[in-house]
């Protein structure tokens, strides 16, 4: 998702739960342990539009310092700043998030805060040649390394824990990866899966059977309840079902417990209701970075987890692009269709090169095996000071989280 520059949890699953606190009134979702607090939080008045020079208007962004790398800091000497990516949080440049306002919403406006928040600071502090390094993982990961490359003068370094670097319209890898820590874990459990699966797909034929599936899931509203069903109906509730393999692998062993919910959600029209509200909050009831990731996807960089590539594998044909380009479509407005989404994401993939075209330099890049995400980061070097490399055995930014006697040795050496 994106919340901070300097890293934090990400992805669509962590949407969908959010969307399940607000369906259950639970938390399903429990943060890492917070570093003690060296600062309180502070505000930076922000440009709104850093590439209309006409558009002097400016909004207040977050500063906070409570993170893991807090400790780094501290042991180094160095000044540690945190800043909250627009559109996120508390950091908020518009009224609301109307589409109109969105357009302020983008990964190079971010950069653009992020340099001349450096800059700003810079000039405030009177800092003489200051060693900036960025630290950021999964999205905020990429926004770490792509700042190294847009600011080399600026930045002297960085740090992007599973970053997505590539944008991609289909991202079919991310389950194939899924399967594969399944099937590393227990083949019989992927085979378990995919009967599984197989099953839905046959119960859903007939109104028994899906009476049958609503009261195994415990479905909220139940197929009968829908009345007629639609095809994103069915998408829907295969995305709530396979999202839970998808979330436990990739924070596997993030040293965090959820709690249950006591039923699933099932009304692909209320999710869609969810993700259209344009004013900003963050309560046990609503969080709008729902609406502000899904746009970043919608308009930057797909990242949409299909099963219409690769190989036919244990999640059968479920999750379809189609109901994430219906999803833009119907959160959006027709503007944002499957063209206009395949142009901006390639056009997101040529701005920033990719894996393989990333000119950064000094950058360290680390991975985890077991992390679908790790499918779009980089692995090759033309240059001694470019490192990327896998960690063994571990998940989705696994190295940002503090660290445990049960951490995997891969994990522990890094």
């Amino acid at each position: 998702m994106g919340r901070h520059i300097f890293g934090m949890k990400d992805g669509p699953e962590y949407l969908r739960m959010l969307y399940l606190e607000k369906q259950t009134g639970k938390s399903l979702i429990n943060k890492s342990p917070k570093a003690g607090t060296l600062a309180a939080e502070a505000y930076f008045e922000q440009k709104l539009d850093h590439f209309d020079t006409s558009n002097t208007n400016t909004w207040k962004q977050v500063s906070n310092d409570a993170l893991p790398f807090v400790a780094w800091a501290k042991k180094f000497g160095a000044i540690m700043f945190c800043l909250e990516h627009r559109f996120y949080g508390q950091s908020r440049p518009t009224p609301n998030q109307s589409v109109e306002n969105l357009k302020y919403l983008s990964s190079r406006q971010a950069l653009k805060d992020l340099e001349y928040f450096i800059e700003s600071m810079n000039a405030k502090h009177n800092l003489k040649n200051p060693k900036w390094i960025t630290f950021g993982g999964s999205y905020p990961g990429a926004l770490s390394l792509w700042a190294r490359q847009a600011y080399p003068k600026l930045i002297a370094g960085a740090v992007g824990s599973s970053a997505p670097v590539n944008a991609v319209v289909d991202f079919w890898a991310y389950l194939e990866v899924v399967e594969n820590a399944l099937r590393t874990h227990s083949n019989d459990c992927a085979e378990n899966v995919r009967k599984g699966f197989e099953a839905i797909e046959d119960l859903l034929r007939s109104p028994q059977g899906r009476d049958k599936l609503s009261k195994i899931f415990v479905l909220k509203p139940t197929f009968s309840e829908l009345g007629h069903l639609t095809y994103n109906d069915i998408q829907n509730f295969y995305s709530i079902i396979y999202g839970n393999f998808q979330y436990a692998v990739q924070y596997s062993e993030d040293n965090t417990v959820s709690t249950p919910f006591d039923h699933t959600s099932n009304n692909y029209t209320d999710m869609i209701d969810y993700l259209k509200v344009e004013e900003f909050g963050n309560t046990a009831e609503f969080d709008s970075s729902f609406r502000s990731w899904f746009w970043q996807k919608c308009t930057e960089f797909g990242y949409y987890q299909s099963t219409d590539g690769g190989p036919r594998g244990i999640f059968g044909s479920s999750s379809p692009l189609t109901i994430r380009i219906n999803i833009c479509n119907d959160a959006y407005g027709s503007a944002y269709n499957s063209e206009s989404i395949s142009k901006a994401v390639h056009n997101t993939q040529m701005h920033y090169g990719g894996s393989e075209r990333y000119r950064g330099t000094n950058v360290v890049i680390p991975n985890g095996s077991i992390d679908p995400w790790h499918a779009l980061g980089k692995y090759t070097s033309n240059h001694d000071s470019v490192v990327p490399f896998l960690i063994n055995g571990t998940a989705h930014c696994a190295d940002m989280y503090p660290p445990s006697d049960k951490d995997k040795p891969d994990l522990k050496r890094a």
